[in-house]
């Protein structure tokens, strides 16, 4: 599948890099919106389209045979607190606090969402920023 990956790089991405995952996102984290950076920080976010509020696209290939299919955002974030509850019994707020066992936690969640079979997640009404997001959580999918 095409997938867009809008960035304000002209640099296209040759190889992703979990470690940076919401490298951005994590600056504007406020109590509210916690389960949200979380999502940020499960894998590499692609678009059906072109997004006015970046200043490049980059076109990939996406194999996205294994993909859960959820929604939008609201699901999305309770699949993530599900999913991190199952792990460890934790509030959002103290998610907040502490930026890097919220960051450690997110790599559990993703590697039990491998375990589970799943390479990706669809977001079909992604509503922050319009159409369908793609977030690819084995980076072996992206050509």
């Amino acid at each position: 599948m095409k997938a867009i990956h809008n960035t304000n790089s002209a640099i296209r991405i040759e190889s992703f890099d979990m470690n940076r995952l919401g490298a951005n996102t994590m600056a504007n984290m406020n109590s509210d919106n916690v389960m949200l950076v979380a999502g940020s920080l499960l894998g590499v976010w692609f678009s059906d389209q072109i997004l006015d509020c970046y200043s490049f696209a980059h076109q990939y290939e996406v194999n996205d045979v294994d993909f859960m299919v959820v929604d939008d955002l609201q699901e999305l974030t309770g699949i993530i607190y599900g999913r991190i509850q199952d792990i460890e019994s934790i509030s959002e707020y103290e998610l907040f606090r502490n930026e890097t066992k919220l960051m450690d936690i997110m790599v559990q969640v993703r590697e039990s969402l491998i375990e589970d079979g799943y390479t990706g997640i669809y977001v079909n009404d992604d509503e922050e920023f319009g159409g369908t997001s793609l977030i690819v959580i084995d980076l072996d999918c992206i050509n």
